[in-house]
C-alpha cells in the first residue's frame, strides 16, 4: 500500500487525540474556575457581629445613688391655745412672716381675767389671815397649828393666783420664733379647745430634706463615709445644693422597710426654696484609697469560683475582653465596682454570658448609669 495513503488517517487519528485532550483541559479549567469562584464568595461573606447592650463608665469617682426628698423646716411647730375658748383675734395670715413674739391669736379673756380677780381677793384675804397670826403666834396668842394652817392657806391661794394669771397669760398665742405661718387651721371667732392647733409656724431660714432610703443602702454605705452629695429641686432646676448628713434612723419603717435619712441644707437668700417642695438628693460615696467606684447593673457581672468578671469592649476594634474586677452588691439591680476597669472604658451589660474572648460585637444602646 502506498505510505503516502495511510497518512491522511494518522493526521486525523492525532489530530481526534489533540481535540479530546484540549476538551479535557477546557473542562477541568471550568471545574477549577467555578471552584475558585465559589471559594472567593464564601470568603467574602462577613462573619455575624452580635450586638451587645454596652455602658460607658463615667469620669466620677464614686457610684452615685439618687433619691427623692420633701423639703421641710427644721423648726416647724402646730401652735395651739392651752385653754379654751372664742377666738377674738387672729390677725396672723398664711405665708406671713412674723417676728419672734408676734401676736398670731387671742381669745376672749373676759372669764380667765374674773378667774384671776377672784384668786387675786382670796389670796390677798389668806394673806392677811397669815400676817395677823404671825404677830399672835410671836405673843404666843395662838397655837402653832392654828398659825401653819394659816401659811398652808396663804401658800395655796398664791399658786391658785399663779394659775389664773397663767391662763390668762395662754388666751395670748405669740410666736415661739421667727418664721412663717404655713397653715390656719381655724377661722376668727371660732370656739376651739385646749391643745385645738390654731396654725403651724415654720423657720424658713433653716430647712433640711427627708429622704427614705432602702435598706441595702443602709448596710452597703458607712455613716461616717466621706461622701459628696448634693440636692436639687423639680420647682428650680438647674439648681444644685450641697448638703450635709443630720441625722439617720436605725430602725426600718414596718410598712416601706425605708430608714429616714435628713440631710441639712445650707442658709442661702433668693433661691426661694419652701417647706413642701420635692427635692432629690444624690450623694457619691468617694473612693476608698483614692479608687474610682462604678455603679454598673448586676446583669454586666459574670461570676464563678469566686471570681467576678465583666467584658470590656474596645473602642477601636469593639473586640471583647474578658476582665476580672472586684465588685460589692448595692441593690436596685446594681452592683458597685471598685477595682479593675477605669472611667471612659466601655463594657457589656447584657447578653455577657454569650460572649467569647476576642468576639467583636457592636455596641448598641450605649447608657450612662
Amino acid at each position: 500500500m502506498n505510505p503516502d495513503s495511510k497518512r491522511p488517517w494518522s493526521l486525523l487519528a492525532r489530530s481526534g487525540k489533540t481535540f479530546v485532550l484540549r476538551a479535557l483541559v477546557l473542562t477541568l479549567s471550568i471545574l477549577v474556575a467555578g471552584c475558585g469562584t465559589q471559594t472567593g464568595e464564601e470568603e467574602a461573606e462577613e462573619p455575624v457581629i452580635r450586638p451587645v447592650k454596652s455602658l460607658l463608665l463615667p469620669h466620677v469617682t464614686g457610684a452615685a445613688r439618687s433619691f427623692p426628698g420633701t423639703v421641710r423646716a427644721v423648726k416647724r411647730v402646730d401652735l395651739a391655745f392651752n385653754v379654751p375658748g372664742r377666738i377674738i383675734e387672729l390677725p396672723a395670715k398664711e405665708g406671713e412672716h412674723v417676728s419672734k413674739g408676734a401676736l398670731l391669736a387671742r381669745i376672749d379673756p373676759k372669764n380667765y381675767e374674773m378667774a384671776v380677780d377672784a384668786a387675786k381677793a382670796k389670796y390677798e384675804e389668806a394673806l392677811a389671815d397669815y400676817r395677823r397670826y404671825k404677830e399672835l403666834v410671836d405673843k404666843g396668842f395662838v397655837s402653832q397649828a392654828g398659825y401653819d394652817r394659816t401659811v398652808a392657806k396663804k401658800e395655796e391661794a398664791e399658786a391658785a393666783l399663779e394659775r389664773a394669771r397663767k391662763r390668762l397669760e395662754d388666751t395670748y398665742l405669740r410666736a415661739p420664733f421667727e418664721g412663717v405661718v404655713a397653715q390656719r387651721f381655724v377661722e376668727n371667732f371660732t370656739e376651739v379647745k385646749a391643745k385645738q392647733p390654731v396654725l403651724s409656724l415654720q423657720d424658713t431660714k433653716h430647712l433640711e430634706v427627708v429622704v427614705d432610703v432602702p435598706e441595702d443602702v443602709v448596710i452597703g454605705e458607712k455613716p461616717d463615709r466621706e461622701m459628696k452629695m448634693v440636692a436639687t429641686f423639680s420647682a428650680k432646676p438647674g439648681l444644685e445644693l450641697p448638703v450635709t448628713l443630720r441625722e439617720y434612723a436605725t430602725r426600718a419603717d414596718p410598712e416601706t422597710l425605708t430608714y429616714r435619712v435628713i440631710f441639712a441644707l445650707p442658709e442661702i437668700t433668693g433661691a426661694n426654696i419652701l417647706p413642701g417642695m420635692t427635692a432629690r438628693v444624690t450623694f457619691t460615696p468617694k473612693a476608698e484609697g483614692g479608687k474610682p467606684r462604678f455603679s454598673i447593673p448586676a446583669s454586666a457581672l459574670l461570676e464563678a469560683d469566686g471570681k467576678q468578671w465583666v467584658w470590656v469592649i474596645d473602642p477601636d476594634t469593639h473586640a471583647v475582653s474578658r476582665r476580672e474586677v472586684k465588685a460589692d452588691k448595692s441593690g436596685d439591680g446594681k452592683v458597685s465596682v471598685h477595682s479593675g476597669v477605669e472611667p471612659g472604658e466601655l463594657i457589656a451589660v447584657a447578653g455577657v454570658h454569650h460572649l467569647k474572648q476576642g468576639m467583636v460585637v457592636k455596641p448598641v444602646q450605649e447608657i450612662h448609669y
